[in-house]
């Protein structure tokens, strides 16, 4: 069985990160190591109050730990990380913990629909545009992907030639390939996969209903269809499918947005499908 090592934060209650990330991956029958960055609450979008701890300290003592024993992985999935500091979590992990030919995929979550998620992700972006060319993969939403190469962001459709730009920005900024989520076209709204050769438009239906969390399924779905051998085109349109479901069922079950987005239709088709 491969084995995924996912970096990002911890919710206690509501579904985020860490608590999509882990059952998404064991219901793909792949194994899956959490480290988290930071211990929370609840995911931050909705709530009023919170409790939040950084665990960048114990994270890198328990990296050493895993090579003191020889534990190797073969993918690594970083997401959400606490600041700066966190980034020697990532160095020492590249360097230390990967089998080869591992792959590697970052989910640089700083902002969504044209806003920064808090003052504290602006301090990051020199760190991941730097981390870029040493992931195989990056999945920044649309905002994300305006933020990283310096793009100014658009409100409404973009041009085929504008979404262009924004592939070859991240390119020049080191990145291999990746899913920009969430753009808006004259087409309809997409995610747009790209690798060194091609550019792939993933149509998808927008529901009047968004929930936190949707993100993080995405890149976890993506990593799984990859390292179960699909290619970027159609590993992104089974990722974007099933997150699609996972939405549409969270608003069937008239799920309270904070909570964040409900799992079971996804681990379902996971596990029946036997992917």
């Amino acid at each position: 069985m491969l084995n995924v090592l996912t970096i990002q934060d911890l919710s206690c209650y509501s579904k985020s990160s860490l608590n999509i990330a882990l059952p998404v991956f064991e219901a793909a029958r792949l194994g899956c190591t959490i480290l988290p960055t930071t211990l929370l609450s609840s995911q931050t979008d909705g709530w009023s109050n919170l409790y939040s701890t950084s665990l960048t300290a114990q994270a890198l003592s328990i990296t050493q730990v895993f090579e003191s024993e020889n534990i190797k992985f073969n993918a690594l999935q970083v997401g959400y990380l606490s600041g700066k500091d966190d980034v020697a979590i990532i160095t020492y992990v590249l360097q230390n913990l990967l089998e080869p030919n591992a792959l590697k995929v970052l989910d640089p979550v700083l902002a969504d629909n044209g806003f920064f998620y808090g003052e504290d992700r602006l301090e990051l972006v020199p760190q991941l545009v730097k981390l870029l060319q040493h992931f195989d993969l990056i999945t920044p939403n649309y905002t994300e992907a305006c933020i990283l190469t310096e793009t100014p962001y658009e409100e409404g459709e973009l041009t085929i030639y504008c979404c262009e730009k924004l592939v070859e920005g991240l390119k020049e900024r080191g990145a291999k390939e990746g899913v920009i989520t969430s753009v808006k076209t004259g087409n309809g709204h997409c995610n747009i996969a790209f690798d060194k050769n091609a550019i792939y438009y993933i149509p998808y239906h927008v529901l009047d209903s968004s929930y936190p969390g949707t993100g993080d399924l995405f890149s976890t779905l993506l990593t799984s269809f990859l390292l179960k051998g699909e290619s970027l085109k159609s590993a992104t349109k089974k990722a974007t499918e099933l997150t699609t479901t996972a939405v549409r069922y969270s608003k069937e079950c008239k799920r309270e947005y904070k909570n964040g987005v409900l799992l079971y239709p996804v681990l379902k088709a996971l596990i029946e499908e036997g992917v």
